[in-house]
């Protein structure tokens, strides 16, 4: 199985090592620990932290090694903002979901490009037709970086460094439908899935944009026979159509929102529709949704959706 996301993932994770720089003061390579968190400040020179009305020249020690304001924590270990840390902002909660169904005209083709062309083909394939659905959301911090730019990921290393419980931002992913037609009337199989597949969100805000870059790896496996000639694979069908709506790219799943996808306060919306698969006519009909929330904790397994931090 082709796991492509998981290499967008990585890059995004070197991203993130450079991008945190300016949350710590210092670089950090993706093979390192992530930076720990500030020291508690005092608001008094001395304390390890630069912060109120201390500066480079009135107290050199503090602020010539850039320090920054941060929380306290509580007995749960979760951070509890000081009014100095809310003003330089601290991480709030978000969700992303995104959901993929795929629909494949059966019939004769093509042997078709890569990555939908069937190993060993020369001349030409039966195309069986298709009916996959799948859909996946997670819970995710959304933090600050630098001014007007936020980091929005679910990766564990990063969620526990903010003192939250990585199990808490644990996907939930299902494959709603999956259905295979076989054209030729010697052959006939089936086709199974997995409900549990990965799910993995990197991305930020910058500019009136969020750029999201999911790793997923939803798989078809499909056995049966033609005749007596027996067959089993695994195929990767509604993964490559689920990147191609997203980023018009088989290989990559990054999905944008702007303010045009911003359907109440701290929720945005896309909906992207694609035929793909050339075989030689497009044969795949896909429709994908990426969504984005900010959102509070009303009360125990309840949130609410609240205006994001960039429109405060």
């Amino acid at each position: 199985m082709k796991r492509f996301p998981l290499v967008a993932i990585l890059l995004l994770l070197l991203s993130l090592a450079c991008s945190l720089t300016d949350l710590d003061g210092r670089g950090a390579s993706p093979t390192e620990p992530l930076p720990t968190p500030h020291p508690q400040s005092e608001r008094r020179c001395g304390d390890g932290v630069c912060d109120g009305p201390e500066n480079p020249e009135n107290c050199p020690q503090d602020c010539a090694s850039g320090g920054a304001a941060a929380g306290r924590e509580t007995p749960s270990g979760e951070a509890e903002p000081t009014e100095e840390a809310t003003v330089a902002g601290e991480p709030v909660l978000g969700a992303v979901a995104s959901s993929a169904r795929l629909t494949r005209t059966p019939g004769d083709g093509s042997c078709g490009i890569e990555p939908w062309r069937p190993e060993a083909c020369t001349l030409g394939v039966t195309w069986w037709g298709l009916q996959l659905s799948a859909s996946a959301h997670t819970k995710v911090l959304v933090i600050p970086d630098g001014e007007d730019r936020w980091v929005i990921t679910n990766h564990p290393d990063v969620v526990s460094r903010y003192g939250y419980d990585p199990a808490d931002f644990r996907p939930s992913t299902r494959y709603r439908e999956a259905a295979i037609e076989f054209v030729l009337p010697e052959c006939e199989g089936t086709i199974s899935v997995e409900d549990d597949f990965n799910f993995q969100v990197m991305g930020t805000y910058e500019d009136g944009q969020i750029e999201l870059i999911l790793s997923a790896d939803p798989q078809e496996h499909i056995e049966g026979h033609c005749g007596v000639a027996g067959f089993a694979y695994d195929l990767n069908n509604l993964l490559y159509g689920w990147a191609v709506a997203l980023s018009g790219d088989p290989f990559d799943l990054t999905g944008t929102l702007t303010e045009a996808d911003l359907t109440a306060a701290g929720e945005y919306r896309r909906e992207y529709v694609v035929d793909t698969n050339p075989s030689p006519e497009n044969r795949d009909h896909v429709t994908a949704t990426l969504e984005f929330m900010c959102m509070e904790k009303e009360r125990e397994g309840v949130y609410r959706p609240i205006a994001c931090p960039w429109k405060r």
